[in-house]
Parts: structure tokens; sequence; C-alpha cells
């Protein structure tokens, strides 16, 4: 791209090499009057006067009119070329003066437009921190409402199997004394028993009869964990080295962790923190328990726990 110095370079050249003929031409014509007037003295007095028919001395009659016609076509032609000379300065003037204002307003444009890139820039870089906030927002909220539900899920999973406990053990506190009150009723009516007597067929109505059992040995371990439930998988001295060994199980047994989340839980020792690894959470403890043995079944470390901490 030529610079803005190039194109009054330019011209002052044009303009310096036009002059130069035009000054050829003039001395060209001045040579030319010269060596006329040098052969005939009178006729330059004659041109002075005007080309008078008056003369105070005698008139060289030798003198051929045409001559007198050409020098004065050729001063009118120096003339004509020396304003044209005048005109071509002056246009070339304003052109030079066009030429800065027009560079004036190319310096003014050049600077608006690097503003406006200047502000563009800025503006992109408000809008992806914006974007990029959302996102991060976006992120804590569904990290919120996931642990919400799953909080909600595990607290009614502790209440309805409270509520089955609770209906187990009143059916078995309510059952013996529906049954000792008709038994007593009846021996008291037809003879008076003696205490001792009494006190016996008492104590033998109010022992229950138990059906089948069933199986509630995980109820004790359901209620010890408050909460979700969760797997407890390993431990470490770091949460940097809880990352890497998550990263080796959900890569190896996807198939178990692939809807876990996983978090970690900071234990003080003698000997300094321990950070337990912990996945979840699990519809309840029977679920913890089953997963826990197919882990096992992997040679892998597992135990049902709360799933509670810190996001890891």
């Amino acid at each position: 791209m030529p610079s803005p110095a190039d194109p009054a370079r330019r011209g002052s050249r044009l303009t310096t090499l036009y002059v130069a003929i035009w000054g050829v031409m003039a001395v060209g014509a001045l040579a030319y009057l010269i060596i006329t007037f040098a052969g005939r003295p009178g006729a330059l007095s004659q041109v002075a006067g005007g080309l008078s028919p008056v003369v105070t001395g005698s008139i060289d009659t030798s003198a051929d009119p045409s001559e007198f016609e050409a020098v004065k076509q050729s001063l009118t032609a120096v003339q004509t070329d020396v304003q044209g000379i005048k005109d071509a300065l002056g246009r070339h003037d304003a052109r030079d003066r066009e030429v800065a204002a027009l560079r004036s307003d190319v310096a003014e444009l050049s600077n608006t437009f690097a503003l406006r890139e200047e502000r563009a820039q800025q503006l992109s870089s408000r809008l992806a921190a914006v974007e990029a906030r959302q996102s991060v927002m976006e992120t804590v909220a569904a990290a919120a409402s996931r642990t919400t539900l799953q909080s909600q899920a595990g607290k009614e999973a502790v209440e309805a199997n409270t509520t089955v406990t609770g209906s187990v053990e009143d059916r078995r506190t309510s059952a013996p004394a529906v049954r000792a009150e008709p038994r007593t009723a009846t021996k008291a009516e037809p003879t008076q028993v003696k205490p001792e007597k009494a006190q016996t067929a008492s104590a033998a109505a109010a022992v229950p009869a138990f059906g089948a059992p069933k199986v509630v040995g995980a109820q004790p371990k359901t209620e010890a964990i408050s909460g979700p439930v969760g797997l407890q998988l390993t431990s470490a001295d770091s949460p940097d080295a809880l990352r890497l060994s998550w990263l080796k199980l959900s890569s190896g047994h996807g198939d178990v962790f692939q809807n876990l989340d996983v978090r970690y839980r900071q234990i003080p020792t003698a000997k300094g923190n321990i950070y337990r690894l912990i996945a979840g959470p699990v519809a309840d403890a029977a679920e913890g328990a089953r997963m826990c043995a197919q882990l096992k079944a992997r040679k892998l470390g597992c135990t049902v726990a709360s799933f509670a901490g810190e996001p890891l």
C-alpha cells in the first residue's frame, strides 16, 4: 500500500516537468524575438508604440507587416502559455488541498474503525464471560436439584422402612393384650382362681404366636444411616488420590457407577487426615448391599454408608 506522501511527491514531479516544458517554449519564443528584432532595430519601437502611424522620425518602409503579426501572435501565445501555467498551478494547489482533506478523512475513519473494533472485542469478551457464568450457574442449579431429589428419595425410603418396622412392632405388642383379655375374663366367671395359677395363666396368654420369620436383617443398618445411602469404596491421604481412584473405578466398572455421583469425607486420625471415597446415592441399604456384593465379587472393597460429604 503506498504511503500518504507518495501522491504529493508524484504531483510535485509532474508540476516540475510541466513548468520545465513551458519554460523551454518561452525561452525559444524569446530567442525568436531577439533574432527578429536584432535584424530590424526600428521594428521594436513600432511594436512598443502600439504600431502607431505617427512617428517622430523617418519610417522604415522596408518592414513587412506580416512579420509584425507573427511577433504579435508569438507574444499572445506566450501570454496564453503563462496563463495556462498559472491555471495549472492553481489546479494543482486545489488538488493538493483536496488530497490533504481526503487524508484527514481517511485518518479519522481509521481511528473510528479502530475504536469500533476495540469495542467489539470488549463486548465479545464480556459476552463470553456472561455465557461462562450462566453455564456454571446452570450446572450448579442442576446439581442442587439432583441432590434435593436424591435426598427426598432417601428420606422417603427411610420413612417407608420406619413405617413398616413400626407397624410390625405395633402388631407384636398389641396381639398379646387382645388375646389375654378374653381368657382372663372367662376364667374369672365360674370359680375364684388362686393368685399363683392366675399369674401363670396370664403369662401363658401373654406369649404371642408368631408366624413365619421375615427377613429384616438390613433394617438396623438402614436405621443407622441418615439421609441418602451410598457406597464407601476406598480411602486415601488426599482428594487428588481419590480423584485418580475414582477415574480408574468409573472407567473399569462403568456398568456399576454410570449413574452415580461421588463425594469424599475427611476423617481426622492420630497420624493425619484420611479421605474416604463415597459413591451414590442408591435406592436403599438393600440395594447398596447388593451392589457391594457385586463389587466384592470383582475383588473391590465396598461398604454401605451415608452418602454425605464434599463433592469431589
